[in-house]
């Protein structure tokens, strides 16, 4: 029974491990889409529509 849980304990801090890895990598991917979008927003004011 004790091993049972420690597998479900390491299981779950597996997940979290995986989950906080995953938040860093959308956060990295938000802020340089978020830079592309300044980019494409000065390039396209040149334009007058």
């Amino acid at each position: 029974m004790a091993e049972e849980v420690n597998r479900s304990i390491t299981n779950v801090r597996d997940v979290a491990d995986q989950s906080a890895a995953a938040t860093e990598q959308t956060t990295t991917s938000t802020l340089e889409l978020a830079r592309l979008g300044s980019d494409l927003q000065k390039m396209v004011s040149y334009f007058k529509v």
